[in-house]
């Protein structure tokens, strides 16, 4: 068992409970906590979450083995072109974490350019695909219109439809 877990987190800590801009039926941007986080504070003491922080290189020894993670902190801005919030990085706030392992779950942020051009998807300012047009064909043939069957669809999931079994059969491109 390790000695130290962290988990970082580029994003500042999210509110614990819904702010009012945040109203139903949006998705509740609060904070939550997962089981794996649960069993760290009841293992280690604290939630293993460093907000806002993220490494910035990897520090090995003459071995060539992982020993550590310089990490930076981050402070949240916005892009004036698209309005979105960017991360940027806190001058002199690097430090280095002690670090044997290192797994990466990052974030998927829709497809790379060039995928939603060979499959003719619109992209959306955030930048993920957008749904699409009402005419589509549904890829899975009991649901119609397109949006009704969450993850019918490669590149959209909508709402699925109050009570409708799961599709058995999921057809192919």
């Amino acid at each position: 068992m390790a000695a130290v877990r962290w988990q970082l987190e580029m994003m500042p800590r999210l509110p614990d409970q819904r702010a009012d801009d945040n109203r139903w039926p949006e998705w509740p941007r609060v904070c939550k906590t997962d089981y794996g986080q649960e069993e760290a504070v009841a293992v280690f003491g604290r939630d293993p979450r460093i907000y806002q922080t993220t490494v910035k290189e990897l520090l090995t020894d003459s071995e060539g083995n992982l020993r550590a993670v310089k990490v930076v902190r981050l402070e949240a801005g916005t892009d004036k072109k698209t309005g979105r919030t960017v991360m940027h990085e806190v001058a002199g706030s690097e430090e280095e974490l002690p670090c044997q392992l290192l797994l990466i779950a990052a974030g998927f942020l829709g497809p790379q350019a060039y995928v939603a051009e060979t499959f003719g998807l619109e992209r959306t300012p955030a930048p993920v695909s957008a749904p699409p047009p009402a005419d589509t064909p549904p890829m899975c043939p009991r649901c119609s219109p397109p949006e009704t069957c969450a993850g019918a669809s490669p590149w959209w999931s909508g709402p699925s439809r109050k009570g409708a079994p799961p599709p058995t059969r999921w057809t192919p491109f």
